[in-house]
């Protein structure tokens, strides 16, 4: 039978399986005390995507883009100073004080310790406002995006070129707000669809071509709101929309999101998995509660994790990864890695450190490069690690510290600056009311912008276009949008189902299903084996 649980946080039960407990007795961690949802949103907190912000190097002085507020009290150095070897993390290290909290003795050592501006690991060519990305060429104001040339306003996107405003894509060109699309051309305002081009407002659609305003449509051509048109008939509708602008195209919206509710919905997305749950799951087996995830193997609450098994809340990146737990950004062979941030690249047996870059055998670390028996950036022997770092993890087990991520006082980032308000949306009372910390707006665009600035319809704040995306629009005969990025990066957002399960029944032979549409949906749902009935 399962373990029930109270949240420390919320208050709400959660459960732990027998198969949890196995996990956990195995990487030898006490049973967590919060529930999957609060430790995602605290892992959260520790990653800001798409702020960035002006301010002072802390090592040559000069004006550089930081992910980090001028306000906040860290050190701060410009990625090119960062990865130099002319300063060591060490110099900053820490004596163990047994008498204070292993936390309040990390964030001295947070605050003292230089930070990464971006989080960069290869150069980008001619790139502005780049964060977690590499290879990127001509880009602007595209966060975790790999090999990317002139795209724009884009999130989670890679190999793709002359693309703006997309989330979750890859293998794309002259595409223009678009979610979870692959290998498409020259299409716009679509979803979840692959090997289409020519196209606008598609859905699940496979290999289409010159479709508009299709749901579940598969190697179709000609296709306006899913029924079969003329060649010179299609052609003739297609220019009225685009020559119409913004008008015609919000027209179409309506029309095709009525033909969204009256068409089936697969209950979730993903192909070639066995024993899974979760959404956008790919080549995958025995993981559960899992979103945005490719070839993981016995895998639980893990996020946007590639190639890895064994590994339990994990958000970001893997490639590989194995016996992780409660991590944020761990990857490129990582092994044995507990409660850490944004550590990478050969890391193994790592407890509560930070950015510390091909290290192992440390515990509660920030900013070290190659470095083994470390604590508190203090270098050891290795016997000596070995029976301080059992003692620390003894002496933090007694103050309640052990077996839980970092608290929210350690976060770099206001609750509003974090991915935690993307995906637990708070308001500036509700954040503060539960401890967090807010930041009222002061980021700033890029000066590469035309002469006029424009204002929001959705916040009402002002915003600028730099000219390449001005070129963009009238390439394409789009409209300008009407909305900030951050704004229109919100809306992208909302249009993917939350990474929450409930339980559902297919549509048509009523099999219990766990689907992220919830139950109060007004959508179709169907499983794997009726929905390709309906679709083929």
């Amino acid at each position: 039978m399962p373990t029930v649980r109270n949240c420390k946080i919320s208050g709400k039960d959660f459960y732990i399986t027998d198969r949890d407990e196995d996990f956990y007795n195995k990487i030898n961690v006490p049973l967590p005390e919060v529930s999957p949802n609060e430790r995602l949103r605290r892992r959260l907190l520790f990653r800001n995507e798409v702020n960035f912000y002006k301010r002072k190097s802390d090592f040559s002085g000069k004006e550089i883009i930081s992910i980090y507020s001028p306000d906040k009290p860290f050190k701060v150095f410009s990625y090119e100073e960062w990865w130099a070897d002319n300063w060591d993390g060490r110099l900053f290290g820490q004596n163990i004080d047994f008498n204070r909290s292993f936390f309040e003795q990390f964030k001295e050592l947070q605050k003292n310790v230089p930070r990464l501006s971006l989080y960069l690991q290869a150069r980008n060519e001619n790139c502005s406002y780049i964060n977690y990305g590499t290879w990127n060429k001509s880009c602007y104001l595209i966060m975790a995006g790999n090999s990317n040339e002139d795209c724009y306003y884009s999130v989670f996107i890679h190999d793709s070129k002359n693309s703006s405003d997309c989330l979750f894509g890859r293998w794309c060109e002259l595409c223009y707000e678009c979610i979870d699309c692959e290998r498409c051309f020259k299409l716009f305002f679509s979803q979840s669809s692959e090997q289409c081009s020519d196209s606008s407002f598609l859905y699940d659609c496979k290999s289409c071509t010159n479709c508009v305003g299709c749901v579940g449509l598969r190697h179709k051509k000609y296709y306006w709101l899913n029924k079969q048109l003329s060649e010179e008939e299609f052609k003739k509708k297609y220019y009225d929309l685009l020559s119409g602008g913004k008008p015609s195209i919000d027209a179409l919206r309506i029309e095709w999101k009525e033909l969204l509710l009256a068409h089936p919905h697969l209950f979730t997305h993903g192909r070639q998995n066995e024993h899974v749950t979760g959404d956008y799951i790919y080549g995958s087996k025995n993981s559960h509660d899992c979103f945005d995830v490719t070839n993981i193997e016995d895998c639980r609450y893990c996020t946007w994790l590639h190639n890895s098994k064994d590994c339990y809340d994990h958000y970001g990146w893997g490639n590989s990864g194995e016996k992780c737990y409660e991590c944020m950004l761990v990857g490129n062979n990582a092994y044995n890695v507990k409660f850490s941030n944004n550590c990478w690249n050969e890391v193994s047996d790592l407890e509560y450190c930070e950015l510390c870059i091909s290290c192992r055998d440390c515990f509660g670390c920030v900013g070290l490069k190659h470095c083994r028996f470390c604590i508190f950036n203090k270098q050891y022997s290795e016997n000596e690690y070995r029976d301080l770092a059992a003692k620390l993890k003894e002496y933090m087990i007694k103050t309640g510290e052990y077996g839980n991520f970092f608290p929210p006082e350690l976060a770099p980032f206001c609750y509003n600056e974090s991915c935690a308000q993307d995906h637990f949306p708070l308001n500036k009372n509700e954040a503060l009311s539960s401890g967090y910390l807010w930041k009222d707006e002061d980021i700033v665009q890029d000066n590469n912008i035309n002469n006029s600035a424009l204002k929001c319809s959705s916040c009402g704040k002002n915003y600028l276009m730099v000219q390449q995306e001005v070129k963009f629009y009238k390439s394409l005969n789009l409209p300008f949008p009407e909305k900030c990025f951050k704004c229109r990066h919100t809306e992208r957002l909302s249009l993917r189902n939350p990474r929450r399960l409930w339980e559902r029944q297919c549509s048509v032979c009523n099999k219990i299903l766990a689907s992220t549409y919830a139950p109060e949906r007004p959508e179709i749902i169907c499983c794997e084996k009726c929905y390709l009935k309906k679709v083929y």
